[in-house]
């Protein structure tokens, strides 16, 4: 498994009633939605429930994805990298079907001269829109034509 680092804008609270201030910390990332990340039991046992009120009621948007192994080990015996790999592929199509991001199905549809004529500006576009620049790597537009040459 590729070994890599991701650095958040972390801030743990701590202390009775401290989830009431999930909006003012939602605010403070300057965010206009959250994703609420959690797994079926918190889910139907109803802290997610709870959280997602609070964010809501705090006028934001949360979308709660609860697809994820409750309490995982370093290693969880039975994994190893490729069924790891494989579980974060189909959790991530999963969440990217909640969260209805548009899949690359229209890269299918073109022909291959067309999509050779576009995928520089696809590239540039993708860069410009400073998506890449909040990513731990910034990619290259020449990256990232090579990611759209693998998709397509």
């Amino acid at each position: 498994m590729t070994e890599f680092t991701m650095q958040l804008p972390a801030q743990a609270l701590f202390g009775a009633g401290v989830r009431n201030q999930i909006g003012e910390q939602i605010m403070r990332l300057g965010a206009s939605r959250a994703l609420l990340v959690t797994d079926e039991f918190m889910l139907s046992s109803g802290p997610a429930e709870e959280f997602k009120g609070l964010i809501e009621g705090a006028g934001f948007e949360c979308t709660v994805f609860a697809d994820v192994q409750p309490d995982p080990t370093d290693a969880s015996d039975a994994d190893d990298d490729a069924t790891a790999a494989d579980r974060m592929v189909d959790g991530l199509i999963a969440l990217n079907e909640q969260l209805q991001v548009p899949r690359l199905g229209a890269l299918e549809q073109l022909e291959e001269p067309r999509f050779e004529a576009n995928v520089a500006k696809m590239a540039a576009d993708a860069l410009a829109s400073g998506s890449p620049a909040r990513n731990p790597v910034v990619p290259t537009e020449e990256a990232i034509i090579d990611l759209y040459k693998e998709a397509w």
